[in-house]
């Protein structure tokens, strides 16, 4: 799953793309019945009315602009852009593997960064994968390292355009900013932060449109299913 603005942002799944990112785990939704999970849903009713505004988002404008993306863009063009944006946020995870005492991820995921950087156009191409065999780690965020250390989840919340989340995930997401070195290597122009965070989350929910459309068409509440699945998958990232 981040925004500088809100035009930034990606709209109402995090739990797709995160934050996670392309990293994330697959959540088996399972069957849409009454389950143990417990979560604290503080808020349910102002979340419901913005999760309701994020699917409207998602359908007549993220939608839309994501298959033209598609469209516009050939594959090859589009994985160089996401090996970029990985690549960028390859600090977050090596600070983060390390603080949760990972060391093999952390290192791994540093040599990744600087492999890449250096040959593989800053990023564009995985030359640490494909030349020296280094796969990329899984996703690493200070939210899974506070929850490693004992901070609680607090209450879920659902954010205008950026979708699900909860109080400590929220609240870590500008350290890991602080980290990415995309937030010192941008000029500091609003539309060029705008326009790149914009690729980055039209990029991601291109990537993700089969399981977000599945989601919209076949749940019976999507709001319980998005709420469990995301909960569900961070529980995962930190317990991991």
């Amino acid at each position: 799953m981040t925004a500088k603005t809100l035009l930034s942002a990606g709209l109402f799944l995090a739990l797709l793309i995160p934050l996670h990112g392309e990293d994330s785990l697959e959540v088996d939704f399972g069957e849409e019945e009454e389950t143990t999970l417990q979560v604290n849903d503080l808020i349910q009713p102002v979340n419901r009315v913005i999760n309701n505004f994020n699917r409207w988002f998602y359908r007549h404008l993220a939608r839309p602009a994501a298959k033209g993306y598609v469209k516009a863009v050939p594959t090859p063009g589009r994985n160089g852009i996401g090996n970029v944006f990985k690549n960028l946020s390859a600090p977050v995870r090596v600070i983060n593997s390390s603080f949760q005492g990972k060391f093999n991820e952390g290192g791994r995921e540093g040599s990744r960064f600087l492999i890449n950087s250096i040959f593989g156009a800053f990023g564009i191409f995985d030359v640490a994968k494909y030349q020296f065999g280094l796969e990329a780690s899984f996703a690493e965020d200070f939210g899974q390292t506070l929850g490693k250390v004992g901070v609680g989840e607090g209450p879920y919340l659902v954010l205008p355009f950026m979708g699900p989340s909860n109080l400590r995930d929220f609240l870590s997401g500008t350290i890991d900013r602080v980290i990415n070195p995309g937030s010192y290597l941008l000029p500091n122009n609003p539309w060029w932060l705008t326009g790149v965070n914009s690729l980055s989350t039209i990029h991601g929910i291109s990537e993700k449109m089969p399981q977000i459309d599945a989601l919209e068409r076949d749940a019976i509440d999507p709001y319980f299913m998005l709420r469990d699945g995301f909960t569900q998958l961070r529980r995962r990232e930190v317990a991991r």
